[in-house]
């Protein structure tokens, strides 16, 4: 009997000895040991603990699960350092890891080690990421790019080429003839009347910024663009513009202050020149998005007969911008206008009071594509009475614009652009409306 015992108590040993071994390996698959607590304490946003966790379990450094998990928590906690050393050891390891690289840049930027960033990040971007990753990579190329501005010379620019068709080339009304109150029935030559036809057309620009102190900068650029038209060539267009001016930062401030010039020709002679400045203040908010307050002076010079409409515009202005909520990241801004034209001719019924108004929208369709849509409309009170229409004249103006961008690169990206204008006064030969659609291939350059 008592050997029966014996024999019962020994195979109940050794079956729990089997079992408690069987289970051991289980256990193992269970529980991860420091790595998988570290990345638990990440996932619930516990990066300082995770940190001091790991620095507990030093004797874990070399194995590659920790050093990820241990490099992620030192760059969150500001232990950058460490952080960098670790995801190092990591990638001897996984040379192929994605988001080792990601992270690691991530850990080089914090470090203010923008030249290794940069390298990291741009290695990134020839292994055909997940968009989400590239995404996270163009925002860290753009930010180091930003970071390196503040501290030297940067310059700018970009070339681009336009195609479209434009219903009404000369902003003609869609009339033969109009009737006015002196002349009585009035029939207007082909050049008064609306006429469209396809054009094309090239444009340039370059923009140079110094900083001369963390908060302090100056800047100067200088636009181009000609638009031809295939058959209307006395209506064809050309710009040419340049600016100078200062910026001021502090704390979410920018107080800006330009000078610029303008000088616009047609069919190659010049019609006129604009003098202007410019004095602005934007707020960055913590939040994102802004706003700007601005106040702009400007001296309008027109040549040959039409110097009778010389004068000097005024213009104060207030826009904001916001990001929204939703996978396209939507953008809104938001701006009104209001401003006096005053005229240097003693032509009163050529002076006006101006209020107009802006709303836009931006949209990231993917990682390539965007769009955007807009609407603009300005009222006009013209100051005395036309002899000639014998009334005051007054306009109102919209515009609803469209536009689709595909970036084929970084610098070269591809637009198309429509756009619906349309002003309506109470002086018939000022009534027009016109639609414009476009075709531009764009490079930029740094």
């Amino acid at each position: 009997m008592r050997t029966k015992l014996r024999i019962q108590l020994r195979l109940r040993l050794t079956a729990k000895y089997f079992v408690l071994a069987g289970a051991l390996p289980f256990a193992s698959l269970v529980h991860g040991g420091p790595a998988d607590d570290i990345r638990g304490l990440i996932d619930q946003g516990k990066s300082l603990q995770a940190y001091e966790l790991g620095k507990q379990n030093r004797g874990e450094l070399g194995k590659p699960d920790f050093d990820f998990q241990y490099g992620l928590a030192a760059i969150d906690a500001g232990a950058a350092g460490e952080g960098v050393l670790a995801l190092e050891r990591y990638l001897l390891n996984n040379p192929t890891s994605i988001r080792a690289k990601l992270e690691l840049g991530r850990g080089y930027f914090v470090l203010g080690d923008n030249i290794r960033a940069r390298e990291m990040f741009s290695e990134i971007s020839t292994l055909s990421p997940p968009p989400e990753v590239r995404a996270k990579v163009d925002r860290f190329l753009a930010a180091i790019t930003e970071k390196e501005a503040a501290f030297k010379t940067a310059v700018s620019g970009y070339l681009e080429t336009t195609i479209g068709r434009d219903t009404n080339v000369n902003g003609g009304i869609a009339q033969d003839s109009i009737t006015l109150p002196i002349f009585g029935v009035v029939t207007l030559t082909a050049d008064g009347r609306k006429r469209g036809g396809a054009f094309y057309g090239l444009a340039g620009g370059v923009q140079v910024n110094a900083p001369l102190s963390p908060t302090f900068s100056i800047f100067a650029g200088l636009n181009a663009d000609q638009r031809s038209h295939f058959t209307l060539t006395q209506f064809d267009q050309s710009n040419v513009s340049g600016v100078l001016g200062m910026t001021f930062k502090h704390a979410g401030n920018r107080l800006r202050f330009s000078l610029s010039g303008n000088v616009l020709a047609v069919d190659q002679a010049q019609y006129r020149n604009v003098n202007a400045g410019t004095a602005e203040w934007s707020r960055s908010l913590e939040s994102g998005g802004g706003y700007t307050v601005y106040v702009q002076a400007a001296d309008l010079n027109y040549k040959g007969d039409n110097r009778v409409r010389d004068a000097r515009l005024t213009v104060v202005g207030l826009s904001g911008w916001k990001p929204l909520p939703g996978s396209w990241q939507p953008f809104v801004s938001l701006g009104i206008n209001g401003g006096r034209e005053h005229n240097e001719r003693n032509r009163d019924d050529l002076a006006r009071d101006l209020f107009g108004g802006r709303i836009g929208l931006g949209l990231t369709l993917s990682e390539r594509v965007n769009a955007a849509v807009s609407a603009t409309w300005q009222r006009s009170h013209y100051n005395a009475e036309d002899a000639l229409f014998a009334t005051r004249r007054s306009d109102r103006y919209t515009a609803l614009e469209a536009a689709l961008g595909y970036a084929f690169t970084p610098s070269l990206s591809g637009r198309l652009e429509v756009s619906g204008n349309q002003n309506r006064s109470n002086v018939a030969l000022f009534e027009y409306s016109r639609n414009t659609v476009a075709l531009k291939l764009r490079y930029d350059f740094k």
